[in-house]
């Protein structure tokens, strides 16, 4: 196949190659992290067909990201069985039947060598080599499935898959949420790795790119974590050049001839004039990869990638060793969070917690709420959480106008109807517990909406009901304050709507993740009901949603800049940031305090959990 492979083999591909060849012939798990554009999927494409024709596998799996990237591949298998001439003068029993379908696969039924039906078969995700007299590779199947889609169970006849390629497992959304890489590796480690049955070992091999630290490939690859998983990571660039400043010189070039729309001729030159000084200690994986029209080498090429897609993208994409998206100002992960819990169990308060409140956040996913217990000193107790409607459910359709509003009206009448009835509970007592305040988020689009069914229908329930707005720290101003304001909110009155507790909605986002980062229990910490962190995996990924990049104190006030993780929920940190501020504003404070009275609970409606 010269028309898929037009440059010499590196080392490292002829090793990739190996692991390869010996996975089909024997048995093995090898997962290989290869720069970008390196051909790794199509190397793994080319084994699948020798290793197919010469039936050293009968049931070859491929399995992509999603269904469609699966496909993807398979389609270019079956255009080589199709088209290519010298496959076709070494294996006619495959490709003379296959050519004389023409890719119809209604041609398949019928279709007959010497009499005798060849039982091929040619669909988008599936295809069977023809049964021919004397031929080993006769009844071959290959099929094409998403990782998500469903492998469990896959058999065709008596065939079960025998070998598996993963080509790139996940996508770039699912690599930034720990959910979702948990999800995926459960599934190649559990479905993928049991397709070959109970008396025999699946062959696999994993092409694979790390899109961040801890996703998915970065996990196969760790043999401490996956030792069964011959993992190997291979960059573009082993060494870069010990002449700095000539690329620094070069930088400045190529950056001109960018911004004019030039080419790279004048770089070019350049660097064929110090070739031997900039080339000095530079060492890469390929010396053939590069662009021979405008390019004198592979260095010059490993450099002028770096300066195109950035340091972050070079360092994941080519070197599959990818840095921290930003700096941080703290380090928070789901890790962190989803074990920061304190042994106490759901819907229990601690004696010492005598301030509870609850928040829910609103948007067209639903009403994703909390419920906290604080101590005077702002210690914290997440109690329960959740979200209305529950599951995948949606509030509102986000394309509605009118019932939007309609939606949402009727959701908080269910989800405070639910909420009454939870009976929260002191820890070692049967003491119910009352809540203190409960905030519900009244953002601009239903602002309306909320105060109208404060006013309509708060009073029904036994704790008391008001609505909440928080802002960036460039919009949050203390006007029209009532009473006394605290530390970055205040309690005010949107005219002709009703009363709000506004807050700065970055200071007190900042104070929870770091509230999160103390130990469980100790003075103005943040902890989680519970003893089994893989509880709270989904809440452990919205605290995480976004990262603290820079903070400054100017000279309109502290500046805060976010970094949002792609694909990742924020609406649980909104819950609990709600219930820090609510907390705020029921009196504690990170300065002690003589602690409050102790009240008189209410006569509750019932128990419920939701």
């Amino acid at each position: 196949m010269p028309h898929l492979f037009s440059r010499p083999f590196s080392p490292d591909q002829k090793e990739a190659i190996g692991k390869i060849q010996r996975a089909m012939m024997d048995s093995g798990q090898f997962a290989e992290a290869m720069p970008r554009g390196t051909g790794k999927t199509t190397i793994v494409e080319g084994a699948i067909i020798w290793g197919t024709a010469y039936a050293h596998r009968k049931f070859p799996v491929v399995i992509g990201s999603d269904q469609r990237a699966a496909e993807s591949i398979l389609r270019d298998i079956k255009v080589e069985f199709e088209t290519n001439d010298l496959l076709a003068d070494d294996f006619p029993e495959i490709c003379l039947p296959v050519r004389h379908i023409d890719g119809r696969g209604q041609r398949c039924a019928t279709q007959t060598v010497d009499g005798e039906r060849t039982r091929i078969e040619w669909k988008a995700g599936k295809m069977v080599f023809p049964t021919i007299k004397d031929s080993k590779s006769s009844g071959i199947n290959i099929e094409a499935r998403g990782l998500t889609s469903g492998v469990r169970g896959m058999k065709n006849g008596s065939l079960r898959p025998d070998f598996v390629l993963l080509d790139d497992p996940q996508t770039r959304e699912s690599a930034e949420s720990a959910s979702q890489t948990q999800k995926r590796t459960d599934i190649i480690l559990g479905d993928v790795m049991g397709l070959a049955g109970h008396d025999k070992r699946i062959s696999a091999v994993m092409p694979c790119t790390v899109i961040r630290q801890g996703d998915l490939a970065d996990t196969f690859l760790d043999i401490q974590l996956n030792p069964e998983w011959q993992g190997h990571r291979t960059p573009l660039v082993y060494q870069w050049s010990e002449s700095e400043s000539h690329w620094e010189d070069y930088h400045k070039i190529w950056q001109e001839e960018q911004s004019a729309g030039r080419g790279i001729v004048k770089a070019t030159e350049f660097y064929l004039e110090h070739r031997d000084v900039m080339d000095n200690g530079a060492r890469v994986t390929c010396p053939h990869l590069y662009d021979k029209s405008t390019e004198a080498s592979a260095i010059q090429h490993a450099y002028n990638l770096l300066y195109t897609v950035g340091e972050h993208a070079f360092s994941a994409e080519y070197q599959n060793d990818p840095k921290a998206a930003s700096s941080v100002i703290y380090e928070i992960t789901p890790e962190i969070v989803r074990n920061q819990l304190n042994g106490l169990a759901k819907f229990e308060i601690p004696e010492s917690a005598g301030i509870v409140t609850g928040f829910a956040d609103i948007n067209y996913i639903g009403l994703n709420w909390a419920l906290c217990g604080f101590s005077n000193d702002f210690t914290g107790y997440v109690a329960t959480y959740g979200k209305y409607p529950a599951g995948k459910k949606v509030l509102y359709d986000p394309k509605s106008g009118e019932e939007r509003d309609l939606k949402i009206y009727e959701g908080l009448t269910k989800f405070f109807d639910r909420l009454a009835a939870v009976e929260l509970k002191r820890t070692n007592s049967k003491e119910s517990v009352q809540i203190d305040r409960f905030m519900v988020d009244c953002g601009a689009g239903w602002m309306s909406t909320v105060f109208q069914w404060i006013r309509i229908n708060a009073r029904k329930y036994p704790f008391p009901i008001i609505a909440s707005r928080g802002w960036g720290f460039s919009q949050y101003k203390q006007v029209k304050v009532i009473g006394r304001a605290g530390d970055n909110w205040h309690k005010t009155e949107f005219t002709a709507k009703g009363r709000v507790i506004s807050h700065n909605a970055d200071y007190w986002r900042m104070k929870t993740q770091k509230a999160i980062l103390l130990p469980a229990g100790s003075p103005a910490s943040l902890s989680i009901y519970g003893e089994n962190p893989l509880e709270h995996v989904g809440i452990s990924e919205e605290v995480c949603g976004e990262i603290l990049t820079d903070y400054a104190e100017t000279d309109k006030g502290p500046m805060y800049k976010w970094y949002q993780r792609p694909g990742t929920a924020n609406d649980k940190l909104d819950a609990l940031v709600g219930c820090v501020v609510g907390a705020a504003s029921c009196g504690a404070s990170h300065v002690p305090s003589v602690p409050k009275k102790k009240r008189k609970s209410r006569k509750r409606i019932g128990y419920a959990k939701i």
